[in-house]
Formats: structure tokens, C-alpha cells, sequence
């Protein structure tokens, strides 16, 4: 990790800074998309876009420092499980009760469609088949846009980047907020 912390499948977490700096590095959609957008991007707005719960939005992707970002189509058996251990360790590093299946559902709403959203913003080939319209899209659309205009990508990849911050900022204060 950036921070020099020792992270693997199997021990350790990333801290708070080491998931910020690699969710900024690292693109949505495994780069096939026409612009990059950051999975730190997609994550402050699948946060952005829950009523409550926001947290468990903000770190739904904290497995990505460790394994990297996998499409879900191109998950092989177990990796939903790793992925899940990994996320709930993070979560739990930081005082914070693990998921449940209930919040979990509601993340996923919010997951699809800012996916939905970036991918039809950031001109993804298959937006329209893999992501239907629903209807909470154009909220969605807007938080896209703000945070892609507001923290350009390609500025972005810099341990100190206005997105980092954001992130962090964000993070400690829903942190705060839930303990």
C-alpha cells in the first residue's frame, strides 16, 4: 500500500488514506470506457445517492486496493465471498459494524445506478444493454457530472488530489457520524 502497510488477501487492511489514493488511481469499468472515471469517483457517488447508510456506500469498492477492480461479469466462483470478507474487515478496522444484507440491498441500488449514469456520461459501449434506465438515473447523472467536473480524472493521481481529500473529508466525517 502507499502508506507502506502490508495488505493480502488473507490479513490486513489498507487504512483510510491507502483506499483513497488507490480508489483515485483506479478506473471504473476496467478503462473500457471513452474518459476515465476513478472507482473513488463512482464511490462518492453511489454515497451521494443513498438516503442513509452513506458510509457503507463511500466503502462498498475497499476490497479494490487488495484484489483490484473486477467487473462483475468477470468474477470467478468465490470472489463475491473474498471480496465481501476483505470489504467487512476494512469496515470493521475502523469501528464500524459490518453490513447487513438489508443496507447491502440498498447499496446496491445506489451501485447500479451510478454505474448506469457514469457509463452513459463516460460513453461505455454497452451502457444502454447492461444498464436500463431506471428511475432515480437523472440524480444519479447530476452527481456524475459534478464530481467529474468539480475533480477532473486526469488530475487525480496524486497522493494530495482535491479527490483524495474529498474522499477522506467525506470519510471521517460519516465515520464520526456513525460512531
Amino acid at each position: 500500500m502507499f502508506s507502506g502497510t502490508r495488505v493480502f488477501k488473507d490479513k490486513g487492511v489498507p487504512t483510510l488514506k491507502d483506499l483513497a489514493i488507490s480508489l483515485c488511481r483506479t478506473p471504473m469499468f476496467a478503462g473500457a470506457a471513452k474518459r476515465h472515471y476513478s472507482v473513488a469517483h463512482h464511490s462518492l457517488g453511489v454515497a451521494f445517492l443513498m438516503p442513509k447508510h452513506k458510509i457503507y456506500g463511500l466503502f462498498h469498492e475497499a476490497e479494490v486496493p487488495v484484489l483490484g477492480d473486477c467487473p462483475g461479469p468477470a468474477k470467478v466462483n468465490g470472489q463475491y465471498e473474498l471480496d465481501n470478507r476483505i470489504r467487512n474487515d476494512f469496515i470493521r478496522s475502523l469501528g464500524l459494524p459490518v453490513v447487513t444484507p438489508e443496507i447491502w440491498r440498498m447499496v446496491e441500488e445506489a451501485d447500479y445506478l451510478d454505474q448506469a449514469a457514469s457509463a452513459r456520461f463516460l460513453g461505455h459501449p454497452d451502457a444502454l444493454e447492461a444498464w436500463p434506465a431506471r428511475e432515480a438515473l437523472d440524480e444519479a447523472m447530476d452527481n456524475v457530472k459534478m464530481l467529474y467536473n468539480e475533480h477532473p480524472p486526469h488530475l487525480q493521481l496524486e497522493e494530495d488530489s482535491s479527490l483524495v481529500k474529498m474522499f477522506m473529508w467525506y470519510a471521517t466525517d460519516l465515520i464520526a457520524d456513525n460512531n
